[in-house]
């Protein structure tokens, strides 16, 4: 038998296919099934002495921020990268998902009063009894929902914020493995991003089970292969996965052209 050909995968932000030894290890499920984050990206977009840049990062590969490896690598790395960090991180055992993240705060007696004012802020926006990283964490993915598309109202605004945090209670049955309410959470969730426009964006889903990365194998399985330009991407399969994923994506980390975040628009008012 012949040797097996290696398996593709295309990077989210740069747009190109790689192999598997070429991209990082994540655990977000939007990116399974041949869709990943490079390594050479990761590293591009990645400052370790900017702490933010890492934990954006960390979040967008849903594995943990953990501050102590950030330190650990600034330290005995000449030039730190984000593979650097992956790999002290693969060392934990302790820590796996985005939601274990371990932050340090220096000086945590000496709390500012503009310290003080955020925390009553982000507790009158997103409700009491969060952690500092959770509040990270939504307004985080509030921000990315804003910058693929402007609430026009502070009530749509206010839909937004209650979608992030559907979202989390989703991620944490999810992790928690509670098969009784993760079928009613996602289709709340599921109908949420519909009402609100964006389920072919964000919801890479089919039925509420099927992954795009699935549905993709799907077509390649049943679909016949065209053999004619005309025919090359004859169901639009392609232009979907630009325009509603990979463009979203690399708006998100500020890599989109002009003309590209306009393409976002064409066919709406």
């Amino acid at each position: 038998m012949g040797r097996r050909p290696k398996i593709e995968h295309v990077c989210v932000i740069c747009g190109q296919t790689r192999r598997i030894n070429q991209c990082t290890n994540n655990n977000n499920e939007y990116l399974k099934e041949g869709f990943v984050v490079c390594k050479d990206c990761a590293n591009e977009r990645t400052d370790l002495n900017d702490n933010e840049s890492v934990r954006r990062m960390c979040q967008f590969l849903n594995i943990a921020y953990v501050q102590e490896i950030v330190d650990k690598v600034v330290l005995e790395e000449d030039d730190p990268n984000m593979g650097h960090y992956l790999r002290y991180y693969a060392l934990r055992k302790d820590v796996k998902l985005y939601s274990d993240s371990i932050f340090s705060h220096a000086n945590d007696e000496d709390i500012s009063e503009s310290n003080m004012t955020t925390a009553e802020e982000m507790a009158e926006k997103w409700g009491k009894d969060y952690k500092d990283d959770e509040y990270s964490y939504f307004e985080s993915q509030l921000k990315n929902l804003i910058a693929i598309k402007e609430p026009k109202t502070q009530f749509e605004l206010k839909r937004y914020i209650q979608n992030v945090k559907l979202e989390y209670v989703l991620n944490q049955a999810l992790q928690d493995g509670d098969a009784k309410t993760i079928p009613n959470l996602r289709k709340t969730y599921n109908d949420d991003l519909k009402d609100l426009g964006f389920d072919s964006v964000l919801n890479a889903k089919d039925n509420g089970s099927q992954s795009l990365g699935e549905r993709i194998q799907h077509w390649e399985d049943n679909k016949p292969i065209p053999d004619k330009d005309e025919f090359e991407d004859v169901s639009g399969v392609k232009q979907y996965i630009q325009k509603w994923f990979i463009i979203p994506m690399k708006r998100t980390f500020g890599q989109a052209t002009e003309e590209e975040v306009s393409s976002l628009y064409d066919g709406t008012e």
